[in-house]
C-alpha cells in the first residue's frame, strides 16, 4: 500500500543533498549508461533509468532506449514521473501492469512513454536522502521475480557509490584533512563498482568474457572460452576465489569480496551471480586504489604514532611497527652514532622466531661500513636504495661468504629497498624495508612513501634527540642551581642573583632577613617599588641608579653603593652593597 505525499519530493533537505551532487543537466557519463546497459541485458527489459527527481521534473543522467524526444531531453515533467513514488516512500515500486494499477493508471507516461511494467529502487544516499530511483520498464505487463528485484538492487548500490564516489572527491578537494570514517566510506565507494565480466558454466569452463575481462586476466578470449578455470588458473585453487565462486553455485546467493591473486599482482574486487547457466563474474582492478589506502594508512599511522613519545628508542620501535606488515615483511632501523658507527637499534617482523633470527644475522653479519651499495652507502651518499627484485645473482654478489648467502636465501626476500633518515642534511640512520609477499615489487611510488615516512620520523627522532639532549642540559642547569643555592645561602652577607633580562631568580636568606621581602620574577623596572628602595635623603631610588638596574642594563661594575630600605613594619635601615655582571 502506498500513500502518496509530495511531502518528501520537496523536503528541502532532500533537495539541498540532490543539488550538491551537482548531476542535474550535466551530460551523459559512461560509468552511469554502464550501469543502465548492464541492468537492460541482465534483466531482459527495454528500457532503464537513472532517474533523479526534482521539485517539479525528473531528470535522466543516465537512459537505456528511451523513446523520443524524451532520450534528447532526458528529463520529464513530475507529472509523468513512477519514480517520484519511491522518494515519496522511501521503498521500492514494483509494478506489473501500471495501466491497472491505482497509484499510477492515470499517469501520462503510460501513454507518452509506453511505460506498463515498472521497477525501480530507491536512490538512498549513506545520509537517508532518497535523490530519485534506479528502475528499468518493460512495455508489456511483467511479473518481476525476487531475483530481479535482488540484482536491481545491487545495481542501485553501484549507482549510489557513483554519485557518492562524486561526492567524496569534490570534498576531498575542498578539504585535504579526510577523517577516519570518511576514507572507510570512499574505500566501500571505490571498491563497489564492476567493470569486467566473465561466465563460467556449471563444470567451470569459460562461456564468455569481455574486453577488460581480457585485460585483466592478462589472456585473450580465445585462449579460456571452453577451459577450466582451476586449470587455466591452478594458483586460484583453495584460494578465496574458489571458496566464494563454490559456495555462490551451491547456494545459490551472490557472493562479495576482495582479494589479491599474487600471479597477476592484482587485488580484485569481485562479485559472482549464481545463473542458470552457472556462474556470472563481475569484477574490476583495485590494485591502485588498496595502494592508496595503504599509504594513507601507513602515513596516517606514522604521524600518530611517531608523535607519541619523545624517546629516541621508543620513537624507532614505532616507526618500524608503523611499515609492518603494511608496506614490509620486514623492517630494520639503523642509527648513526656519534663516531659515525652504524648500529642496527630495531628489528619488526610479525613473526617473533624471524626476528630473533634477525637479530642473530646481523650480530654475525653487521652491516660492511666499506659496502659499495646497501646500508653504508645510503648512511655515506644520503641517497635511497631500492632493488624491485631481488635475484639469487644480486644475493650472491652481496653475501660475504656461502654460508652468509645461505642464511640471505632462507628469508625468501623479493624486493627491497633502503631510505635515509635525514635531518637538513645529516643522515641520523637508516630505515630497510623488505618483502617476501608473492607478486609484490616495490617500485617508484613505494619509494615516494618509504621516503615520505623516513622524513617524518627522522624528525621525531630528531626532536626526541634534542629533547633528551635539553632535559640532560636542564637537569645539569638544576644540578648547578642547586649548587649555587647551597654554596650563595651560607654566605652572611646579602646576595640576589637575577637572569640575562634582569629579573631575580635567587635571593639568599641574609638579603631576604634584611629586606624583610622575597619576591621572585620581579623585572628590574619594578626593584624600586617592590623591595621598597629609598635614597639616603628619602626620595624613591631612581630605577636606573640601582645598582642591580646598572649592571644588567649598562653592563656596570657597582662598588659600595647606599641606599634606605624600608621594611614591611615601616621600619628602615640602610644598607650598603656592590653589583656585578655575569657576563658569558
Amino acid at each position: 500500500m502506498f500513500k502518496h505525499t509530495d511531502t518528501a519530493v520537496a523536503d528541502s533537505g532532500r533537495l539541498e543533498a540532490l543539488y550538491l551532487t551537482a548531476l542535474l543537466d550535466t551530460p551523459p557519463e559512461e560509468a552511469f549508461d554502464r550501469i543502465t546497459r548492464l541492468a537492460a541485458r541482465t534483466l531482459a527489459a527495454p528500457v532503464a533509468l537513472v532517474s533523479l527527481v526534482d521539485r517539479d521534473r525528473q531528470f535522466f543522467k543516465s537512459c537505456t532506449a528511451l523513446p523520443e524526444p524524451w532520450a534528447t531531453t532526458r528529463e520529464t515533467p513530475l507529472s509523468h514521473s513512477f519514480c517520484q513514488y519511491p522518494v515519496n516512500t522511501a521503498e521500492p515500486l514494483v509494478i506489473e501492469d501500471a495501466r491497472e494499477h491505482p497509484l499510477v493508471r492515470d499517469n501520462p507516461a503510460i501513454r507518452d512513454l509506453g511505460v506498463v511494467a515498472y521497477a525501480g529502487i530507491p536512490i538512498l544516499t549513506s545520509e537517508g536522502h532518497v535523490l530519485g530511483s534506479f528502475c528499468v520498464i518493460d512495455t508489456k505487463p511483467r511479473r518481476w521475480t525476487a531475483d530481479e528485484i535482488s540484482i536491481l538492487h545491487d545495481l542501485t548500490a553501484s549507482v549510489v557509490a557513483e554519485i557518492e564516489l562524486r561526492t567524496v572527491i569534490r570534498t576531498a578537494h575542498r578539504n585535504a584533512a579526510d577523517a577516519e570514517a570518511a576514507q572507510r566510506h570512499t574505500e566501500q565507494i571505490l571498491q563497489s563498482i564492476t567493470d569486467a565480466f566473465f561466465a563460467l558454466d556449471h563444470e567451470w569452463r569459460f562461456t564468455y568474457l569481455n574486453d577488460e575481462a581480457e585485460a585483466l586476466l592478462h589472456r585473450a578470449a580465445e585462449e579460456l572460452l571452453g577451459k577450466c578455470i582451476w586449470e587455466e588458473y591452478p594458483e586460484a585453487v583453495g584460494s578465496t576465489f574458489e571458496r566464494m565462486y563454490r559456495r555462490a553455485a551451491v547456494e545459490q546467493q551472490t557472493v562479495q569480496f576482495e582479494e589479491y591473486f599474487a600471479p597477476l599482482a592484482t587485488w580484485f574486487e569481485v562479485r559472482a551471480y549464481p545463473a542458470a547457466a552457472g556462474l556470472s563474474v563481475y569484477f574490476r582492478n583495485v590494485t591502485d586504489r588498496k595502494r592508496l589506502q595503504e599509504r594513507q594508512h601507513v602515513l596516517a599511522n606514522a604521524g600518530e604514532v611517531l608523535a607519541t613519545s619523545l624517546d629516541p628508542m621508543e620513537t624507532v620501535a614505532a616507526l618500524a611497527r608503523t611499515v609492518v606488515p603494511w608496506i614490509a615483511d620486514w623492517c630494520a632501523v639503523y642509527l648513526v652514532d656519534g663516531e659515525n658507527n652504524i648500529n642496527a637499534v630495531e628489528i619488526v617482523h610479525a613473526d617473533p622466531e624471524k626476528v630473533r633470527f634477525g637479530w642473530e644475522l646481523l650480530q654475525r653479519y653487521p652491516p660492511d661500513p666499506h659496502a659499495a651499495t646497501g646500508t653504508a652507502n645510503v648512511v655515506r651518499t644520503g641517497e635511497p636504495e631500492i632493488i624491485s627484485e631481488v635475484s639469487d645473482e644480486l644475493l650472491k654478489r652481496f653475501a660475504r661468504d656461502e654460508e652468509h648467502l645461505r642464511l640471505l636465501q632462507s628469508l625468501g626476500l623479493r624486493t627491497f629497498m633502503s631510505v635515509p633518515l635525514q635531518v637538513q642534511g645529516r643522515v641520523l640512520g637508516v630505515l630497510s624495508l623488505y618483502s617476501s609477499a608473492g607478486g609484490r615489487r616495490y617500485d617508484r611510488e613505494d619509494l615516494v612513501l618509504a621516503r615520505e615516512i623516513a622524513r617524518r620520523a627522522a624528525l621525531a627522532l630528531d626532536h626526541a634527540q634534542l629533547f633528551t639532549e635539553r632535559e640532560r642540559a636542564l637537569a645539569d642547569v638544576a644540578g648547578l642551581a642547586a649548587q649555587r643555592s647551597a654554596i650563595l645561602g651560607q654566605i652572611a652577607d646579602g646576595v640576589i642573583v637575577t637572569d640575562a633580562d634582569g629579573r631575580i631568580n635567587f635571593i639568599n636568606e641574609a638579603a631576604r632577613q634584611l629586606h624583610g621581602v622575597a619576591k621572585l620574577d620581579v623585572p628590574v623596572e619594578s626593584y624600586a617599588d617592590t623591595y621598597r628602595l629609598f635614597t639616603l635623603e628619602g626620595e624613591p631610588y631612581p630605577t636606573e641608579q640601582l645598582p642591580l638596574a646598572r649592571a644588567v642594563k649598562l653592563r656596570e661594575s657597582v662598588i659600595d653603593a647606599e641606599w634606605k630600605i624600608r621594611r614591611s613594619d615601616d621600619s628602615e635601615i640602610i644598607a650598603q652593597g656592590s653589583a656585578t655582571p655575569v657576563l658569558d
